[in-house]
C-alpha cells in the first residue's frame, strides 16, 4: 500500500499551494543576437535597413541577398538607390514610399522593380517603416519586399486571355455582321450584275451599250471583292488547303507584283529554296503577298524607294509568338516567312496597334480592308503577324505561317476543268426566296438550254421534287431560306437520292457548307454574285457522268 506523504493530503479548508517554478538558466546578450539573426535571415521575405542620412544599406538578410545575388558584404553600405531599377516602376515609386512613411510616421506599402546584380527586373511588394530618434529625426528606414514575381506572371497571363477573349467577341460579332451584310449584298449585287450580263449576250459585241454594261459588271465585281475582303477579315472567307511551296507560289505572281508598283519603286525578292511546305490556300496566301506588297507601295510615295520581299523558315518559341499580332495561342516551332521590308514613311507604336482593324488606313485614300484581310487569312492559316516600324524609318512587316506536318496531305478541290455546255439541257430544281435572284437564275438557266421549275422556298422545292423527282437532273438552293433552308432540303433530298447533282447558292462564302462539301461529292457551292459562266460550269462538272433519275427515290437512302 502506498501512502501519501502528509504535506499532500488535502484538508478541508486548507489551500493547495503551488508547484515550485523550475529555473530556467539565463540567455546571454551573445545568444540572444545569434537567436535574433536566425529569425532574421529565415524570413520569407528580403530584409534591410537604410541610413537615412547616407541612403546607405546597413543590414540586409539572406534572403534578400538571394533574390538579388548579391552577398551580405556587397550589399553593406550600397547606395539604396541601387537596388532599385531606374524611372517611374523603381526607384522613384520607392523614394516616394520613404516619403509617405516619414511624414504619416507608419508603413507603406507599394509595388517596386528591383534591380538584381546582373540587372534584372524583380517585381516585389515593398513595406517601408521609419525609425526616429528622441528628438523625432529619422534615423534610418526599414524595409521589407516580397518577390511577387509568379504574381505578376499570372495577371499578365490572365490579362493575355482576357484580351484574346474579347478579340473572339469582337471577331464574332463582326463575323456575324460582315456575313449578314455579304449575304444581302451579294444578293442585290447578283441583280445588278447578272442581269446586265443577260442583256449583253443578246447585243452584238459591237453595240455602243455593251461598254456601258461592261462597266457595270466591272463595279459589281469590285464591290463583291469588298465583301469578300470583310469576311476574310472575320475569318469566314473561302479557304481550299493543300501542301504549297511557298517560294514557289510567290515566284508565280512576281511579274504581277512589280506592275502593282509605282514606277519610282523597285522589288527586290529573295526567295528561300527548298523550304518545307506550307499547309494553306494558294489564292488566299497570294493574296497576302500583293496587300502587303501593295501597301509598301503606297508607303513610299512618290519618291525613290525600295520594297524587299523575302521567304523563308524560322523557329519561333512561345515568348516570341505571345508578342505577334493576332496570334492567339499558336504552338511554338518551325514557321515558314513572307517578309516585306520597305524604307517608306513608316508608323508609331498606335497606328500599329490599329493596323489590322477593319476601315483604318494611315493613307489619305484607301478603304483599309487591306490590312484586315490580310489579318484575317492569316488567323484562318493558324499563323501570325509580326511589324517593326518607326515613324520615318519605314516598315518591316513578317507573316508566319506553320510548317506542314510530315505526311499531311489534302485533297486539292480546285475546278480548273474546261467547261462545255451539255448537247441536251435537263431539268433544274431551282430555288430561291429572292423573287429578283429567282427570276434571273431562271433566264440563265433557260439560256443554258434547261428546263427549270422555280420555288420561292424549301417547301415548295420539296414538294415540286416529290411531283417531278424522276425527271430532275441537277437542284441549285438558296442556302438562307425563311421556313425550311437551303441545308434542309438538302438533307431531305439526300434521304432519297445520293447521287443527284445539287449546287447551293449563297451570299455567304463556303466555308458555312465546307464540312458537307467535304462529304458529298455530288455537292457542289456558287457564291453570288455569280455569272452565267460560272453556273454553266459548275452544272457541267456535277452532271458529267451522270445520267437524268439517276438519283431516284428507288435508290433509297444514302448510307454512310
Amino acid at each position: 500500500m502506498i501512502s501519501l506523504a502528509p504535506e499532500s493530503r488535502s484538508e478541508p479548508g486548507r489551500r493547495l499551494s503551488a508547484p515550485p517554478l523550475v529555473a530556467t538558466p539565463r540567455r546571454t546578450r551573445e545568444e540572444d543576437r545569434d537567436r535574433y539573426r536566425d529569425l532574421f535571415d529565415l524570413a520569407p521575405y528580403g530584409y534591410y535597413t537604410v541610413d537615412h542620412s547616407r541612403g546607405v544599406v546597413l543590414e540586409n538578410n539572406r534572403t534578400l541577398q538571394r533574390l538579388l545575388g548579391y552577398s551580405a558584404g556587397e550589399l553593406y553600405l550600397r547606395p539604396a538607390k541601387s537596388l532599385f531599377m531606374p524611372g517611374e516602376g523603381g526607384w522613384e515609386a520607392a523614394s516616394r514610399a520613404h516619403t509617405l512613411a516619414q511624414e504619416g510616421a507608419r508603413t507603406e506599402n507599394c509595388e517596386v522593380q528591383l534591380r538584381s546584380k546582373h540587372g534584372d527586373a524583380i517585381w516585389a511588394n515593398m513595406l517601408v517603416k521609419p525609425r526616429f530618434s528622441e528628438d523625432g529625426s529619422v534615423l534610418e528606414m526599414r524595409c521589407a519586399v516580397f518577390d511577387i514575381r509568379e504574381h505578376k506572371r499570372l495577371e499578365e497571363e490572365r490579362e493575355r486571355l482576357a484580351v484574346e477573349f474579347r478579340e473572339a467577341q469582337k471577331l464574332e460579332s463582326l463575323g456575324l455582321l460582315a456575313g449578314g451584310v455579304a449575304h444581302e449584298f451579294n444578293n442585290l449585287l447578283m441583280t445588278i450584275m447578272g442581269n446586265a450580263e443577260m442583256v449583253g449576250v443578246t447585243l452584238p459585241e459591237t453595240a455602243r451599250q455593251a461598254s456601258y454594261l461592261g462597266e457595270i459588271q466591272a463595279a459589281g465585281q469590285r464591290a463583291a471583292e469588298l465583301c469578300r475582303q470583310m469576311l476574310a477579315y472575320c475569318g469566314k472567307g473561302k479557304i481550299e488547303l493543300e501542301p504549297l511551296r511557298l517560294s514557289h507560289l510567290v515566284a508565280e505572281i512576281g511579274d504581277l507584283l512589280r506592275v502593282s508598283l509605282p514606277p519610282n519603286v523597285k522589288l527586290e525578292m529573295r526567295l528561300g529554296r527548298m523550304l518545307a511546305p506550307v499547309l494553306g490556300d494558294a489564292k488566299q496566301i497570294q493574296q497576302v503577298v500583293i496587300n502587303l506588297v501593295t501597301n509598301a507601295g503606297e508607303a513610299i510615295g512618290t519618291r525613290p524607294g525600295m520594297v524587299q520581299l523575302r521567304t523563308g523558315v524560322t523557329c519561333c518559341d512561345r515568348a516570341f509568338l505571345h508578342e505577334t499580332l493576332k496570334s492567339a495561342s499558336l504552338p511554338p516551332g518551325d514557321y515558314l516567312f513572307i517578309e516585306v521590308v520597305d524604307d517608306g514613311v513608316g508608323m508609331d507604336g498606335k497606328d500599329i496597334e490599329r493596323i489590322c482593324d477593319p476601315f483604318f488606313s494611315t493613307k489619305f485614300a484607301g478603304r483599309g480592308l487591306g490590312m484586315a484581310a490580310v489579318s484575317g487569312i492569316v488567323r484562318g492559316h493558324c499563323g501570325a503577324i509580326q511589324i517593326e516600324s518607326e515613324s520615318g524609318e519605314g516598315t518591316a512587316l513578317r507573316v508566319f505561317l506553320p510548317v506542314a506536318r510530315s505526311g499531311e496531305a489534302v485533297e486539292n478541290q480546285s475546278m480548273d476543268e474546261e467547261s462545255t455546255e451539255d448537247d441536251e439541257g435537263g431539268l433544274i430544281l431551282l430555288a430561291d426566296d429572292e423573287t429578283p435572284v429567282l427570276n434571273l437564275a431562271r433566264q440563265m438557266l433557260e439560256h443554258l438550254g434547261h428546263e427549270v421549275l422555280a420555288a420561292q422556298d424549301g417547301s415548295e422545292a420539296m414538294a415540286l421534287f416529290g411531283q417531278h423527282c424522276e425527271r430532275i437532273t441537277a437542284v441549285i438552293l438558296d442556302l438562307v431560306m425563311p421556313g425550311m433552308g437551303g441545308e434542309e432540303v438538302l438533307v431531305r433530298i439526300r434521304e432519297q437520292s445520293r447521287n443527284l447533282p445539287i449546287v447551293i447558292s449563297s451570299g455567304y462564302s463556303e466555308q458555312e457548307i465546307s464540312l458537307l462539301l467535304a462529304q458529298d461529292r455530288n455537292l457542289g457551292f456558287l457564291q453570288k454574285p455569280y455569272s452565267l459562266s460560272a453556273l454553266a460550269e459548275i452544272l457541267d462538272r456535277l452532271l458529267k457522268g451522270t445520267e437524268p433519275g439517276s438519283g431516284t427515290a428507288s435508290e433509297g437512302p444514302q448510307q454512310g
